[in-house]
């Protein structure tokens, strides 16, 4: 946030108490002088959508033949942002019919970095995923989790080898991604929720991120040194390809380490809700809630298979 922001949302927000996802977010939060605490980010409850349905759709859309491991990467472009609006330019670029950098109506991507870092990110996890296909027989499928992310996976699609299909969030609800996520064998990301979404189904993934919950998440499961990439990392495909290959020599113990992890963030999640319904109770003393739930189970909703076999699992 800029100064402006920071200062409006002080003033807008002063009576507003926030649960924040990451220990740095809280900083900033209380540096503007609002209140809040940590909490964790309530898509670990997110159901997927049926199993049947996910074989089925990668059948008839992304070809896939129901043997192969599936490798998904989700991909981003990480220089875009912010957007701004400027009605100079976008008066020029009417006239001369160029829109470079734009994003819609009056607004343009700002970033001065994009044209030679936006390239070398798409091209070093490009360059990773066909040396990896080419020794080991896997289908390879791209995933938009936000609708903006579409033109970074069609221009990444167009590096890989095969044009591998593209499940887009435009096109594609949050539980059918979800279950997109959970049938994968190996996960690239750059979007933080994919790896939360994907880590309830025990998928092993590398990070290839600028995103501060992204390296938190992998520094809090203790696989930031093995598994984590930064977007503008120097020849990132050379350094990308040998992460590929040892998570998927070593996948089944980090996809076991990895659906391990989710039984923690659960727990965060219900002292939310336990915490969320204290709130309510001391400040709307007139709103009739329901009795209290008798364990922190009841906190949360009802959980998929998969994460209650995971928590009896941690018991």
């Amino acid at each position: 946030m800029d100064r402006f922001v920071m200062d409006l949302a002080s003033e807008m927000c002063s009576e507003t108490y926030f649960i924040a996802r990451t220990e740095a977010s809280l900083k900033i939060i209380e540096g503007m002088g609002l209140k809040g605490h940590i909490g964790t980010d309530t898509a670990w409850t997110f159901p997927p959508a049926d199993k049947k349905w996910v074989e089925s759709e990668l059948k008839a859309k992304a070809g896939w033949d129901g043997k192969k491991p599936v490798i998904g990467i989700a991909c981003i472009d990480p220089w875009s942002y912010p957007v701004r609006p400027d009605l100079a330019r976008t008066v020029r670029s009417a006239v001369t019919r160029k829109w470079e950098n734009h994003y819609e109506k009056v607004y343009f991507f700002a970033a001065t970095e994009r044209e030679g870092k936006y390239p070398a990110y798409l091209g070093g996890i490009a360059d990773a995923v066909n040396k990896f296909t080419e020794k080991n027989d896997v289908q390879v499928v791209i995933v938009g989790m936000d609708w903006t992310d579409l033109d970074a996976c069609k221009d990444l699609q167009s590096r890989v080898n095969g044009k591998p299909y593209i499940f887009s969030s435009r096109f594609y609800d949050g539980h059918q991604m979800t279950g997109v996520l959970h049938a994968l064998s190996m996960l690239i990301t750059s979007r933080y929720h994919a790896r939360v979404l994907s880590m309830t189904g025990g998928v092993p993934a590398i990070a290839v991120s600028l995103d501060e919950r992204l390296y938190n998440i992998y520094n809090e499961c203790g696989q930031l040194d093995d598994y984590y990439l930064k977007t503008d990392e120097t020849d990132l495909g050379g350094k990308l390809l040998p992460l590929m290959n040892k998570l998927w020599k070593n996948r089944k113990a980090v996809s076991a380490d990895t659906l391990a992890q989710v039984p923690r963030y659960l727990g965060q999640v219900s002292d939310m809700g336990k915490f969320f319904r204290g709130w309510v109770e001391e400040k709307f003393p007139g709103i009739e809630l329901a009795p209290e739930p008798s364990d922190w189970l009841g906190y949360l909703p009802d959980l998929p298979d998969n994460l209650k076999a995971a928590l009896k699992k941690a018991d």
